[in-house]
């Protein structure tokens, strides 16, 4: 994905209309008084941007300031191994609180966890911190298998970052399942993603993220579509920008392998 040019050559000012749309809806939701959709941050200029990659970096801006990210992260010890994680988004939520997510791949078949960290500026440096001493110390977790290990601290709920990144999660299922994924739902993933009780108007309940219960009257849930194998997070930096010439959302796919 090529950006057209550099927001910073606008007239002082200028917004397209997906910054206006965006806005106004941030506007609704605060008069509704919900919490607005967190964002990604923006891309570099195509220069900066291919100068960036060169050095195994993604540079993004947060209005002026400019955020080097490495797309591999540093090695993490773990007991049987050691694991790299892979950069997969970088947001900023609207108390200004800016986060990364990165893939670890950790299992055979290509599975693997998403890992959300908190993102600050120290000393002219930008480290990604954990947020909790838990399961790998991450502040979200999914193990891929069943969708069901995850955390987001309170402060962070209500911008639907979780609904993006269990997304994110099934979408990496079904590339490495040729389309296909299968598992016994936990009673948390019940709760949060299939929602027991029906909409008004509606029969049966709703399903957020797409999952049916098995044809043959098994526990399982399963999930069927198209595989993009740009959607395996174990071969793919997979990440959500603006771009700085249009200010549209879209998705930015880099090959890990090309990573220095």
């Amino acid at each position: 994905m090529k950006p057209r040019h550099s927001v910073r050559t606008r007239t002082l000012g200028q917004k397209t209309k997906w910054e206006r749309k965006r806005e106004r809806r941030t506007e609704k939701r605060i008069t509704a008084k919900k919490k607005p959709f967190v964002q990604p941050l923006a891309l570099a200029s195509t220069k900066e941007f291919q100068e960036g990659l060169q050095h195994g970096q993604l540079v993004v801006y947060d209005g002026a300031e400019r955020i080097p990210l490495d797309l591999v992260g540093s090695p993490v010890h773990l007991q049987g191994g050691v694991l790299k994680e892979y950069l997969q988004g970088v947001y900023k939520l609207f108390d200004g609180t800016r986060i990364t997510v990165r893939f670890a791949p950790m299992h055979q078949r290509g599975q693997g966890m998403l890992v959300v960290r908190q993102l600050k500026k120290i000393r002219n440096e930008y480290v990604e911190i954990p947020v909790r001493n838990a399961f790998y110390e991450s502040a979200f977790a999914f193990a891929f298998d069943d969708l069901s290990h995850m955390y987001l601290p309170p402060q962070w709920r209500g911008e639907k970052l979780g609904t993006k990144l269990a997304s994110k999660a099934e979408r990496h299922m079904r590339s490495i399942g040729n389309g296909t994924h299968s598992f016994i739902p936990s009673p948390g993933f019940r709760r949060l993603f299939l929602q027991e009780r029906p909409v008004p108007g509606q029969k049966k309940p709703k399903k957020i993220l797409g999952y049916t219960t098995s044809p043959n009257g098994g526990a399982d849930i399963t999930k069927t579509g198209k595989s993009y194998p740009s959607e395996n997070l174990g071969q793919y930096h997979n990440i959500e920008v603006i771009d700085p010439g249009t200010g549209r959302k879209v998705n930015l796919v880099i090959p890990v392998q090309n990573n220095p």
